[in-house]
């Protein structure tokens, strides 16, 4: 038997005697204990490890796909900038093509 921890440091006598003494057999096994909660906090641990490297990746995800989104906008834009320069200087050619004619009927 072991002393009730409640009344640690009375005197016995002002303590009830049905509450004097506590029995080991209910308190369970402390090293069955002790196992279960570092089991339990190895796999709290884990769980933690995992979710962290998942929003790691997710993070890394989200900026290569928002790269690759603005790299892809942006071919898209110099391309329409280069289709329209191209086309420009067509119509500046035929209006130069023009002129030139009509000078050289002049």
């Amino acid at each position: 038997m072991k002393k009730n921890a409640e009344y640690v440091g009375v005197e016995d006598e002002f303590i009830p005697e049905d509450e004097k003494y506590v029995d080991e057999s209910l308190l369970g096994d402390k090293e069955e204990s002790n196992r279960k909660i570092k089991k339990t906090a190895k796999s709290v641990i884990i769980v933690y490890i995992i979710f962290a490297v998942m929003m790691f990746a997710m993070a890394i995800g989200i900026i290569i796909f928002t790269i690759s989104s603005f790299g892809k906008a942006g071919k898209k834009i110099m391309d329409d900038t280069e289709q329209k320069a191209i086309t420009m200087q067509e119509d500046y050619d035929e209006r130069f093509k023009e002129i030139q004619d009509k000078i050289n009927k002049d």
